[in-house]
């Protein structure tokens, strides 16, 4: 036997009272009986050997645990629970050589990677694939496309790259958009949607809707701040030369409050 149980709780009951040399004596026999599933020899200087105990003491402490823990029989030194613990093994150890002498432990069966009477994939099959061939190169390496196959519904591609023709059609659809501004935006927000609910049959048809729908781009901020700055200096410039058209009830636009001034100057 190469393993063998050791409860740890009975034995230091058991050996609680022996001495460090008595303990180590009794470990040393123990795994001698276990490793080669035989009696101790019924010599006490074999024993000794054994247990590898040189000096008196040594040898003294062999005797005693030999006394008090082994039985002595024709067949040599014995131990109840040695015995019961062969026994238990044995079927075990029996297999054991049996499989030793066929080669060792019978192979496993291939994993099966063919199709299941249900019509569902192994799941070798699934992760065989969906993995990428290391072999193709690059080129041999295809993109999704962005207008999905007869009845099934796909994600926008990522990294989403506007095809001309669809950036061109928004330019003459809305010439007021800037369309690589709404593809960032239609974009982000197609691949944030969860499941089913970020798949599309037709992206372009999407991508068309998109754009009929998408609000007018403001004007910037800094180019609306000078705008309103020379309207207000031009109108202030014109109260002061002809407070009527400040009080006038209609909006005083930038160029005729130009022309007022203009005359106002002269």
């Amino acid at each position: 036997m190469k393993f063998y149980k050791r409860f740890v709780g009975d034995f230091q009951a058991k050996t609680g009272h022996l001495s460090l040399a008595e303990v180590g004596a009794y470990d040393r026999l123990l795994d001698h009986c276990y490793s080669t599933e035989q009696p101790l020899p019924g010599d006490l200087d074999a024993c000794c050997r054994i247990a590898r105990a040189m000096s008196k003491e040594e040898r003294k402490a062999v005797e005693s645990v030999l006394c008090e823990f082994f039985t002595v029989t024709d067949a040599g030194y014995t131990q109840g629970r040695v015995l019961e613990m062969l026994a238990e093994a044995q079927p075990k150890i029996e297999a054991n050589k049996a499989n030793g002498k066929l080669g060792g432990r019978p192979k496993k069966k291939p994993i099966e990677t063919q199709e299941k009477p249900s019509g569902f994939l192994n799941q070798t099959q699934v992760e065989s694939e969906s993995e990428p061939n290391e072999n193709l190169s690059q080129s041999q390496i295809t993109t999704p496309s962005l207008r999905s196959g007869v009845g099934r519904a796909s994600r926008l591609p990522s990294p989403f790259v506007l095809p001309e023709p669809w950036a061109e059609w928004a330019r003459q659809e809305r010439p007021d958009l800037d369309p690589v501004r709404v593809a960032e935006k239609f974009a982000d927000y197609w691949h944030s949607k969860p499941g089913k609910a970020g798949t599309k049959l037709d992206w372009q048809a999407t991508w068309r809707n998109w754009v009929r729908d998408e609000k007018q781009q403001r004007q910037p901020a800094a180019q609306q701040s000078f705008a309103a700055q020379d309207q207000r200096r031009v109108e202030e410039r014109a109260s002061e030369l002809a407070p009527g058209v400040a009080r006038r009830s209609t909006p005083v636009h930038v160029e005729e409050t130009r022309n007022v001034v203009a005359l106002g100057s002269r």
